[in-house]
């Protein structure tokens, strides 16, 4: 199946370099793939992980992807 994605903020910087103009990344993954084997692929730890969107509803890492979907994922995010 074919995913969209994209991190944000500090994780940014784990995304590849052939992003679209968008800031998003298309993915080919498994069938039965889960939000925690993108995190996987690209060695995001959990921890760094705070908010999970799928189409812009929250979702949790064990959540199952489907084609065609959405997914933003964020860090904590700190400041003042």
């Amino acid at each position: 199946m074919n995913v969209r994605f994209r991190f944000y903020a500090s994780l940014e910087e784990k995304m590849p370099s052939s992003k679209a103009a968008d800031g998003f990344v298309d993915l080919e993954l498994p069938d039965d793939a889960l939000i925690k084997d993108v995190l996987d692929m690209f060695d995001i730890p959990y921890e760094e992980v705070y908010v999970i969107l799928i189409d812009g509803r929250h979702a949790s890492m064990e959540t199952h992807l489907s084609e065609s979907v959405e997914l933003c994922i964020f860090p904590p995010i700190v400041g003042g």
